[in-house]
């Protein structure tokens, strides 16, 4: 099918057509044809048909229709209306990440295909940005309403926080391991403190009376204890006889450092027996302690002698009273009997110590009369 715009394009053998000589020429042994009218002339293949059998078999005519069909008619194109693409004025700052859906592809919107060489209409564009707007859309419902239908977040569970928490012992488990026996530690035995078997006293007369003591402990304020007594009238001189738990009697070397240990040390103790004889005289002004010593055999008197002096350079010997004596005051040189003494006063009045050798015995006393009381027993 061709019209008469596109005429120029399709010749015929024979013809010389043009926009200007819109005249078919002649063929060899052809009649000229008329004018073509103003109207463009339409050939079908119905046309030619018919036109062959009235011609009885010549060379088909063409048709010309009576009316020329509203398809065909020259009329202008009318431009397409522009229309105008407005901008959204406000552009969302988010745009929701789409869920995975594949690998979809947006078709690239196209326009009609015009001829080579003309623009593409601006309707495309629109085209365009609408599909694209439209899968975003889509893209949002699915991210907001769709997908979380299918993926619920889990719901947190709250934890109460125990208040306290109670410790389950763990079960005893039996084993087949034998228990060692549990070894005691060592005990420390205390030393054992110089004790004699049998005592014997030195005074050749008999005491006024004798007490046996038995100490629970060995210290200063224990043995003071055993020597109180009640003040008499008539003085009385009583011998004590210091025991263990298990009937032996004390040394003197165990007793006489509790009260003097600067004095009565090891050395100075080696001098003298290791039984020794205590004692006390009680009057009317109170109780008054003492001890007698003998000289060991083939010890030296005079070592033992300046030994013993030591007494009068220091001032525990305030230490055997029972009662305190007050300040001591110089010493001073005095007789008991007929033997030369060695005594110091106190403060209060009546109350002195002394010292006094009697041959190879030495008697300490804290009362002048007590020493004098002793060296009778003596036999001095």
């Amino acid at each position: 099918m061709y019209n008469r715009s596109n005429m120029a394009d399709f010749q015929f053998p024979g013809q010389q057509w043009s926009n200007q000589n819109p005249v078919i020429g002649t063929g060899e042994g052809e009649v000229p044809l008329a004018k073509v009218p103003s109207a463009p002339m339409m050939r079908t293949m119905a046309s030619d048909v018919a036109s062959i059998k009235e011609t009885g078999g010549g060379e088909p005519r063409p048709y010309i229709p009576k009316e020329i069909p509203p398809a065909f008619a020259e009329t202008p194109t009318p431009a397409s209306p522009k229309k105008d693409f407005v901008v959204p004025s406000v552009i969302p700052a988010f745009v929701p990440p789409q869920p995975e859906m594949g690998n979809v592809s947006i078709p690239t919107p196209q326009g009609p295909v015009g001829e080579p060489g003309k623009k593409k209409s601006k309707s495309g564009l629109f085209v365009g940005i609408a599909v694209f707007v439209t899968l975003v859309g889509v893209a949002a419902i699915v991210y907001f309403f769709v997908i979380p239908k299918f993926t619920t977040a889990p719901v947190e569970t709250p934890v109460a926080t125990p208040t306290s928490i109670e410790t389950v012992p763990a079960p005893e488990v039996a084993t087949t391991t034998e228990q060692q026996p549990t070894i005691p530690p060592p005990v420390s035995e205390t030393p054992k403190l110089p004790t004699i078997d049998v005592h014997a006293s030195l005074f050749k007369n008999s005491a006024d009376l004798t007490s046996e003591v038995t100490l629970t402990e060995v210290t200063m304020d224990s043995v003071k204890k055993s020597l109180e007594a009640s003040v008499v009238e008539v003085p009385v001189l009583r011998e004590v006889v210091f025991k263990d738990s298990t009937g032996k009697v004390y040394a003197f070397s165990t007793l006489l450092p509790l009260f003097a240990s600067s004095t009565f040390t090891a050395s100075t103790n080696a001098f003298f027996a290791p039984d020794a004889t205590f004692f006390t005289y009680a009057d009317s002004k109170g109780v008054w302690p003492g001890f007698v010593l003998k000289l060991a055999a083939g010890a030296d008197l005079t070592s033992a002698i300046a030994d013993i002096k030591k007494l009068e350079g220091n001032n525990e010997f305030a230490s055997l009273f029972l009662v305190d004596p007050g300040v001591t005051q110089s010493w001073k040189d005095g007789k008991v009997g007929t033997t030369t003494a060695r005594y110091a006063p106190f403060s209060k009045t009546g109350i002195a110590f002394s010292y006094v050798w009697f041959e190879n015995n030495l008697v300490v006393s804290t009362s002048y009369a007590g020493a004098q009381a002793a060296s009778k027993k003596l036999g001095f």
